[in-house]
């Protein structure tokens, strides 16, 4: 009895040893999702989205930011609860026919589900061969979540996922 209970004993003491967990890496160079007509996709800002157009045109697309402008804070030290951000669009042609990448197909919902008005430098055009298009919207965002909607030929594509903060 005494030499089992010294078993006993002796394991309470001891560390057990629960294995490793993983820890997921991604991958240096992520393969981008693909979006296709009947095949939107969301992703995150940033993330680069191979879209294949109705003429068979493939592009790889990226959203960049949005780079924020905080204002000076409000009475009493309060956060703004808008800033003027700026969202950078790059394209680039992969293969097939030229695919239209034009700033007015790109609509900004803000955290209160409101349409945001932006401007745009330039207004993009055709994306082919060597020759990438990039151009940037800008406009004034409430703070909180937000998306970023690319819907050429008036079909979402691409949306990505964003956040305006101020604090």
């Amino acid at each position: 009895m005494l030499g089992t209970a010294s078993l006993i004993l002796a394991g309470c003491g001891a560390t057990p040893n629960l294995g490793r967990v993983p820890i997921p890496i991604p991958p240096s160079d992520p393969t981008p999702v693909t979006a296709e007509a009947g095949q939107p996709q969301l992703v995150a800002m940033g993330d680069a989205v191979r879209a294949i157009g109705p003429s068979g045109g493939v592009i790889l697309i990226q959203a960049l930011g949005p780079e924020v402008v905080v204002p000076s804070p409000g009475p009493g030290g309060r956060p703004p609860d808008q800033a003027f951000a700026t969202i950078t669009i790059r394209a680039s042609a992969l293969s097939g026919p030229p695919l239209q990448v034009a700033a007015g197909d790109f609509q900004v919902i803000d955290d209160l589900g409101d349409t945001v008005a932006m401007t745009t430098d330039p207004a993009g055009g055709p994306v082919a061969g060597d020759a990438p298009v990039e151009f940037r919207l800008q406009g004034t965002i409430n703070t909180g979540s937000g998306s970023l909607t690319w819907s050429p030929q008036g079909s979402p594509l691409v949306t990505w996922d964003f956040d305006i903060e101020t604090d």
